[in-house]
């Protein structure tokens, strides 16, 4: 095979946005990593990958879609820098100059990048892996130089894995009707075909130049044209031209598991520095993957040769460069012919000007098509194998850098813990204008900035930017009130009511604000006039008219409220309403706060003469006294002395009347309590 020398001179309009960097690196081995993107936010420039852990800040990256099914996307690419990762996301400092999709076949490669750098011995990459990989890029602010070998020889897109096991029974239908790619077919633009049955060779992968079709089936079921075909040349008419990674060969046809997959396509490198000197071990090997030899079964493509992109203003020294196609495989049968895989396409150099298309010295041949051998007449053919077509150049190769934003878009709280009522500022970043959506005071012209209200709950807070290129952007922040370990307690007395010589329930309840972590204990001391309530326990007289009830409370652990309750009796006192006052609360553990809320208790059922509530009844409707005997209309009638003890009646009915005598020693003021149709009514009576 012929050698060819390439003496280029380039020039670059990039400049290098970010200076600071290593002096001067020496690379070789897998120096460069690269990571899928599964997603991409262009507004608030950020890409989700799936392997941050060899990114940092201030690293230059290249974005690169290298394989879609949307041929239009299939090759952008742009540079970029890390900004801030953030777990999967990365923040970058530049614009996204392209549409992308994460979904399929986008990735970031870690640039090397330096002030200088060297390449020794063999620069290799990953191979791509339907993820990423295949791609080395290599960006120096002052100079590159070249003593060693840039290696991407098969690492960019995959060859169509062997067949299935297949009985020898096929249409004879052409492998290449369908638009969907087989697991036979060969990954990547060109799409090259794979062999269909009976034993037919895969065609071979493209690039700049087509593949060649595979051979055909074995000769045993009679020479029939059904070799994969080979890809389709990709004529690339954009504005920048795209930056296209290798396909892969399609595999051939098997039934003895004797046949070969396809050859994988060529790599990427992509070198931008000022000035590059070339070494005397210095090459470039972007070529495509031979495909293996199959036995008896139908053999695979050869991948198509890769992309060279070179960003600079002068080369110094030859640099050769290999964008070959890769070889079909061939094959051996004993009586028979078997297809062998067609050649891959030669791949492509892309150039910024084009006087520098005229120094065409590359390696840039089209892969041969394998060979069917049989070995027992010792007859060597092509057997419909075709050879994959050159490589070529092409002018106007440029990768572009988004605009770099100087402010990233974010909302961030001067204060994300404050003291519980406290507020505090909001600031927003990155935009142009900004709208808030939330209950804020703005604070500054642009509105940038804006106060919060006093803050008791953790309270999420947003803001609208909209930035320069007019993406619109929500961000949001959480503010959260100090939390204290100590509690803040409500203890509250219920409002009650009852008739004079009723029994009635007083509450006193205790509640956490935020939910006590631990058990609290504790006495309430409510205080009321003795005049009117009488408690049925024991109490504690502070004054002639006044009394104090003790109420022992509980308040477990994470229940955030409780209860106790006492029993009293009304009493027809000198007041309607008194006031049931907290004098006092003793608790086993401090509190960040107390607060007491007192109750009321309203007398009920009494009468009132001269604005001034009386016990006696003087005449009613619904009984009469005629000495110690009580008539009333009533289904049952309870009567009671001042101090709540029951009297000893007997009652007799006459039609709707219930007659009571009263016992010849009760006689004074009593409590008396008719019931009719479930209603009870509580009356003061004197029995002389």
């Amino acid at each position: 095979m012929a050698r060819h020398w390439l003496i280029v001179v380039i020039v670059s309009s990039f400049l290098i946005q970010v200076l600071p960097c290593k002096t001067q690196v020496q690379w070789s081995g897998y120096a460069s990593r690269s990571t899928a993107v599964i997603a991409v936010d262009s507004c608030r420039r950020t890409i989700t990958i799936l392997d941050p852990s060899f990114f940092r800040s201030g690293d230059h990256l290249l974005l690169h879609q290298t394989v879609n099914s949307n041929k239009g996307i299939a090759g952008l690419c742009e540079w970029s820098i890390v900004d801030t990762i953030i777990g999967h996301v990365v923040y970058l400092k530049t614009s996204r100059m392209h549409q992308y999709d994460a979904l399929h076949g986008l990735q970031a490669i870690q640039v090397l990048h330096a002030m200088s750098g060297v390449i020794v011995d063999t620069l290799r990459t990953l191979l791509w892996n339907g993820y990423h990989g295949g791609v080395i890029a290599i960006d120096c602010v002052d100079s590159l130089t070249i003593n060693g070998v840039i290696d991407v020889y098969g690492a960019g897109c995959r060859g169509g894995r062997a067949s299935l096991n297949t009985l020898d029974t096929a249409s004879s239908s052409d492998t290449n009707a369908s638009l969907l790619r087989l697991p036979t077919d060969g990954e990547g633009r060109g799409l090259a075909r794979g062999g269909s049955a009976r034993n037919a060779g895969g065609g071979g992968g493209a690039l700049f130049g087509s593949g060649g079709r595979g051979g055909f089936q074995t000769s045993a079921y009679g020479i029939q044209k059904r070799g994969g075909a080979g890809g389709i040349a990709l004529l690339d008419n954009t504005n920048p031209p795209l930056v296209l990674i290798g396909s892969g060969g399609g595999s051939g046809h098997q039934n003895d598991f004797n046949g070969s997959s396809g050859g994988r396509g060529g790599g990427i490198i992509v070198v931008r520095a000022p000035l590059i000197i070339v070494g005397t071990n210095a090459r470039a090997k972007l070529g495509g993957e031979h495909a293996q030899d199959a036995r008896e079964d139908g053999a695979g493509g050869g991948g198509s040769g890769g992309t060279l992109v070179i960003l600079t203003d002068s080369i110094n020294g030859l640099l050769p460069i290999d964008i070959s196609g890769g070889n079909g495989g061939s094959v051996r049968g004993i009586i028979y012919h078997y297809g062998p895989g067609g050649g891959g396409g030669g791949g492509i150099v892309a150039f910024q000007s084009q006087r520098l298309m005229l120094q065409k010295t590359i390696s840039l041949r089209g892969g041969g098509g394998g060979h069917s051998i049989r070995v027992e007449i010792l007859d060597t053919s092509t057997y419909g194998a075709l050879d994959g077509m050159p490589g070529g150049t092409i002018s106007g190769a440029m990768i572009s850098t988004g605009q770099i934003r100087r402010d990233r878009i974010s909302l961030r709280a001067k204060d994300s813990l404050v003291d519980d009522g406290m507020s505090t500022i909001l600031i927003a970043s990155g935009g142009v204008s900004y709208r808030w959506p939330t209950n804020v005071s703005v604070t500054s012209p642009l509105g940038d900035s804006a106060e919060t209200t006093a803050l008791f709950l953790p309270t999420w807070f947003v803001v609208e930017i909209t930035t320069l290129d007019g993406c619109v952007v929500l961000d949001s922040v959480l503010v959260r009130p100090r939390l204290s370990a100590l509690p803040k307690l409500t203890i509250s007395v219920d409002d009650a009511k009852a008739a004079p010589g009723d029994t009635v329930d007083l509450y006193v309840r205790i509640k956490s604000e935020p939910t006590n972590v631990r058990t609290i204990t504790g006495t309430v001391f409510v205080s009321m006039r003795s005049t009117t309530l009488i408690p049925v326990r024991s109490a504690k007289h502070t004054s002639d008219s006044t009394i104090q009830m003790a109420f022992p409370l509980r308040l477990d652990a994470r229940s955030g409220s409780s209860y106790r309750r006492a029993t009293a009796i009304a009493a027809l006192g000198d007041s309607l309403k008194i006031v049931l006052a907290i004098d006092s609360v003793r608790l086993d553990t401090t509190v960040r706060d107390l607060r007491l809320i007192y109750g009321t208790f309203t007398l009920e059922g009494v009468c009132v003469d001269n604005g001034r509530p009386r016990l006696i009844t003087r005449d009613s409707s619904k009984f009469f006294i005629q000495g110690q005997t009580i008539s009333a209309d009533a289904d049952e009638l309870l009567l009671f002395d001042l101090t709540g003890k029951r009297v000893v009646i007997e009652t007799v009915r006459t039609g709707s009347m219930l007659r009571a005598v009263v016992p010849d020693l009760a006689t004074g003021a009593f409590f008396m309590t008719l019931i009719k149709n479930g209603r009870s009514q509580t009356y003061g009576i004197v029995i002389e």
